[in-house]
């Protein structure tokens, strides 16, 4: 529970999630469950700034995780919350 913390809010009105973590809180679970998530921390333990930015957002930040060439293996998105002034992870 306290990891989906991190998670922005579900905002999609049509889903049955609208204004909760309960997906997110789901995975985190099943990923418990399974023992990979050591797996998913050293994932993220290699996420750093994505190298062009200039697309974004004024509240969007991306981090991506690179393989050994240099190839993006995954990308993190991070949404500010105009509200409470925090950035959540909209997506990974």
């Amino acid at each position: 529970e306290l990891a989906a913390k991190y998670f922005a809010l579900n905002t999609n009105e049509n889903s049955e999630y609208y204004l909760t973590r309960k997906e997110w809180e789901g995975g985190l679970r099943k990923k418990k469950e399974e023992e990979k998530i050591g797996e998913i921390l050293e994932l993220i333990k290699r996420a750093v700034p994505t190298k062009d930015q200039s697309s974004s957002l004024e509240n969007t930040f991306w981090y991506s995780i690179y393989d050994e060439i240099g190839n993006v293996e995954q990308d993190i998105m991070f949404k500010l919350n105009s509200y409470s002034g925090v950035w959540k992870i909209e997506s990974m």
